[in-house]
C-alpha cells in the first residue's frame, strides 16, 4: 500500500506543478497503482467534482491514507502548496517504503534456510525407522516454532503496539538497545520528525502544530519524549531548542537553534531530516546484513544439537544389536 501511495502522490505533484486543475489529476494518478488506490480513485474523483475538497475526500479512506497525509494535504490545500507537499509526502513513502525492503530482503534468505533445516533434522531418525512419519512432521514443526512463534509475537508487538503508555515506553527502550538496530531508529525517529517538521512547515501550519504533529507522527516514544519540551517552549513563545534535550543524535538541538536564529529553520529540518535519513539508512543497512547471520548461528547450533542428539540414539541402537 505504501508504494502505491508513493507512486499516487507523485504523480499527483507531477500533474498539479503542469497546471492541470485537481479534478482532472485524481483518476490519471491512480492509473499507474494497483490494488486499493486505483480503485477508489474514481470515487474521490466523484466526491471532489461533487464540491469535497481533495483533503475531505481523503478522509473518506481512512484505512488507505495515514493520518499525517490528510493533515498535510489539507494544509498545502489551504496554503497553496499542494505540488510541493505531496512530492514530499512521496519521498517520505519512498524512503520508507526503502527501510522496509531491505528488511524483508535480508529475511527470505534465512526463512528458507530454516525451512529447510526443519525438514531435514528428522531425516535420520526417521530412516532409521526410530520416527513414524507423523512423529518426524511433528519435530519439524516444533523446530520451525522455535523461531517463527518469537518472530510473530515481535511481528505483532510492532503491528499492535499502542501508540502510549508503559508498555510502549519499555518496548521503545528495548528496542533502543538492539545492535544497529537501536541506533537506526534513533536516526529515523530524529528523521521522521524533522521531515514531518518541514512538510507541514511549508504547508503553512502554524509552528506550534508542525511541532506537535511531527512529535506525534515519530516511531519512538523514548526519542519522542525527549523533543516534547520544544512543543512547549514554541507554545510559549521561548526558543524551540531550548526546550529540546538531546534526542541520542550529536549536535541536533546546536544546528536546530541555528536555525531559528537564521530565521532558515525550514532549510534546517530539511538539512537535519536528510543526515538523519542517511544515517538511519546506513544502520538499517548493517542490521540487515548481521540479522540474517544471526539467524544461520542459531540454525547452525540447533542442527548440531539434533546431530548429536540424532548420533547417540544411532549409537544406542547400534550397542542394542
Amino acid at each position: 500500500m505504501s508504494k502505491d501511495l508513493e507512486n499516487f502522490y507523485y504523480n499527483l505533484a507531477l500533474m498539479l506543478d503542469s497546471g492541470m486543475p485537481v479534478l482532472r489529476t485524481i483518476e490519471p494518478a491512480g492509473q499507474s497503482c494497483r490494488g486499493k488506490i486505483r480503485g477508489i480513485t474514481p470515487e474521490i474523483s466523484a466526491l471532489v467534482s461533487q464540491g469535497d475538497t481533495l483533503p475531505d475526500a481523503m478522509k473518506k479512506f481512512p484505512n488507505i491514507f495515514p493520518g499525517f497525509d490528510i493533515v498535510a494535504v489539507e494544509a498545502a490545500d489551504r496554503s497553496g502548496s499542494l505540488p510541493e507537499v505531496f512530492r514530499l509526502l512521496s519521498e517520505w513513502h519512498h524512503f520508507t517504503n526503502g527501510i522496509k525492503g531491505k528488511i524483508r530482503a535480508g529475511l527470505v534468505l534465512p526463512a528458507a534456510v530454516l525451512v529447510i533445516a526443519a525438514f531435514i533434522a528428522p531425516l535420520p531418525s526417521l530412516i532409521l525407522h526410530q520416527y513414524t512419519f507423523w512423529r518426524a512432521l511433528t519435530e519439524s514443526a516444533e523446530i520451525m516454532g522455535m523461531f517463527v512463534i518469537p518472530a510473530a509475537v515481535i511481528f505483532a508487538l510492532i503491528r499492535y503496539m499502542p501508540k502510549g503508555g508503559q508498555l510502549r515506553s519499555v518496548f521503545d527502550v528495548v528496542i533502543l538497545r538492539v545492535p544497529y538496530l537501536g541506533k537506526a531508529i534513533k536516526h529515523y525517529a530524529v528523521s521522521s520528525f524533522c521531515y514531518t517538521f518541514y512538510i507541514l512547515y511549508k504547508a503553512a501550519l502554524p509552528i506550534t502544530d508542525c511541532l506537535e504533529l511531527a512529535i506525534q507522527s515519530m516511531p519512538n516514544a523514548v526519542v519522542a519524549e525527549r523533543l516534547k519540551g520544544g512543543c512547549l517552549n514554541a507554545a510559549s513563545g521561548m526558543r524551540i531548542a531550548d526546550g529540546f534535550k538531546n534526542p541520542f543524535v550529536d549536535g541536533f538541538v546546536e544546528i536546530w537553534a541555528m536555525g531559528e536564529e537564521s530565521g532558515q529553520l525550514d532549510v534546517v529540518a530539511k538539512k537535519l531530516a536528510q543526515e538523519n535519513k542517511e544515517a538511519s539508512q546506513l544502520y538499517f543497512e548493517r542490521f540487515a546484513f548481521w540479522l540474517p547471520k544471526v539467524v544461520y548461528f542459531f540454525v547452525c547450533l540447533m542442527m548440531l544439537v539434533l546431530i548429536m542428539r540424532n548420533a547417540a540414539a544411532i549409537g544406542r541402537q547400534l550397542y542394542s544389536f
